[in-house]
């Protein structure tokens, strides 16, 4: 099983500004868009396209909704390695990748830094 540092750090550093499948308003949560990326749930997922995209919202909301649609949770829909921590991890990971304003071209914004290091201080002693 992966750390939550690892997953952070992982994160960090698979997005940019353009890199990232965002939540259409019309569509809803796109675990994988049409282009192939993957949000941050989505990148840990056994198979994101299997999924079905309506959970609208905050990342609070869907990341919630994917954990109760399932009677085992969360988990059943992750690889291996990334099972075994709370939604409320994901949430955090979920709204560091969902706010446009923690990415720039090359990847974390000054914004998006702040934001991995207060993620990285609540789960990563975990």
């Amino acid at each position: 099983m992966k750390t939550m540092l690892q997953i952070i750090d992982e994160t960090a550093k698979a997005y940019t500004s353009s890199t990232r499948a965002t939540i259409e308003a019309t569509s809803g949560c796109e675990y994988q868009n049409a282009k192939g990326y993957c949000c941050a749930v989505g990148r840990c997922m056994k198979d994101p396209l299997s999924v079905e995209n309506s959970f609208v919202g905050d990342e609070d909301s869907s990341v919630a909704a994917l954990d109760t649609s399932s009677t085992s949770g969360l988990d059943s829909f992750l690889k291996p390695e990334y099972q075994g921590h709370s939604v409320s991890f994901w949430v955090d990971i979920q709204g560091l990748h969902d706010n446009d304003t923690n990415w720039g071209k090359n990847g974390l914004s000054d914004q998006g830094k702040s934001i991995i290091q207060r993620i990285k201080d609540k789960w990563g002693e975990q």
